[in-house]
């Protein structure tokens, strides 16, 4: 099966739309879509925001909440369909045999063996994809060792059991700061690959 990744949106729709351009083409058409959280930005007005939500329920994209998503709950004051929506979501989410989660919790070190990283999730999916780590993506995690994949569109194997990071489509500038180059990938669980995709 193909599943289109995307994480760490922050209400980037420009970027967001990019990527489900890629996930409608017909040699790439994908089964379903998974947004590792953080999807919206609490400092964007509501009809940026709303782009966003609009494009979740028209793609059916299954999402989990990040850390950005649930400061936005926290923060905010009127109680709007972004809001109301978010409060839907939570933490974890299994979809098939894959595992999505944003990462803010588990504190990740990739110093520690991929066996120890693994036990941190507490799953028996052989999939993990999540999100969070704006510096060490996108990634590829199995027990052959850690592929952090630069700016290179391509594809990767894998060997299950693997935790996937399919990049940010955050834009390179963040309030004032260049970042990194946004990307997205397409998961062939069939074929055990990941193709990532930078814009």
């Amino acid at each position: 099966m193909r599943y289109g990744l995307v994480s760490d949106i922050h209400g980037c729709h420009e970027n967001l739309e990019k990527a489900l351009e890629t996930f409608k083409e017909e040699k790439r058409k994908v089964e379903k879509i998974l947004c590792a959280g953080d999807i919206f930005n609490l400092y964007l007005s509501h009809k940026e925001n709303k782009k966003i939500l609009d494009a979740i329920k028209s793609y059916k994209i299954n999402c989990v909440l990040g850390n950005h998503d649930i400061e936005m709950i926290r923060k905010s004051s009127d109680q709007n369909e972004i809001i109301e929506y978010l409060k839907t979501l939570n933490e974890k989410k299994r979809i098939d045999d894959i595992l999505l989660i944003h990462g803010h919790q588990e504190k990740i070190n990739y110093e520690l063996s991929f066996d120890e990283i693994y036990e941190k999730y507490n799953t028996k999916t052989k999939i993990i994809i999540k999100g969070h780590d704006h510096k060490n993506c996108p990634l590829i995690y199995d027990k052959r060792g850690l592929k952090i994949i630069k700016n290179t569109n391509g594809h990767h194997k894998f060997k299950k059991p693997v935790i996937i990071h399919p990049g940010c489509l955050l834009s390179t500038e963040f309030n004032g700061q260049e970042l990194f180059n946004p990307a997205y990938a397409i998961l062939d669980t069939d074929k055990n690959k990941v193709e990532f995709f930078f814009l």
